[in-house]
């Protein structure tokens, strides 16, 4: 479970209220995971998302060559996995652990009944599962803006 202050310190619940922050954080596991662990595996159907709480992750992308490139760092308040969830299909990238980790997991099953419900708990979460795939849009428009000039 996530409580409800750890959920509304996060900015994409910051204006929540405390009922629903319950009701969502209630469905999270808490994971602590040291340095290197595999959170999300690319290519993998299997698991549900992850929302970070403490702590950085590495989003990262092997290659067909066989390297393994960093895709960015992801810090507290990111939803991770939730796309593939969604679409069924498998993992693009993996999160990796930089450190000491501090994650909620929701399970593949909780997730879709959220953001296939329509109850004031499960639109809050639709607004924070848009609110953090919006900013995922937008660093990943950054990253390809400086890197087009």
């Amino acid at each position: 479970m996530i409580s409800p202050e750890q959920l509304q310190a996060l900015p994409i619940f910051a204006d929540f209220d405390p009922r629903s922050l319950r009701t969502i954080g209630a469905l999270f596991s808490r994971r602590e995971v040291g340095p290197g662990t595999v959170l999300l595996e690319q290519g993998s159907r299997t698991g549900g998302a992850l929302l970070v709480l403490a702590g950085l992750v590495r989003v990262e992308r092997a290659e067909a060559s066989g390297a393994v490139v960093a895709v960015e760092r992801l810090g507290p308040g990111a939803l991770c996995g939730a796309e593939e969830v969604i679409e069924g299909i498998p993992r693009r990238v993996s999160h990796v652990a930089e450190g000491r980790v501090s994650v909620g997991i929701i399970t593949s099953s909780d997730l879709s009944e959220l953001m296939d419900g329509r109850s004031r708990v499960a639109l809050c979460f639709q607004l924070a599962a848009v609110r953090a795939m919006f900013g995922a849009l937008r660093r990943g428009n950054a990253r390809l803006a400086g890197a087009g000039g």
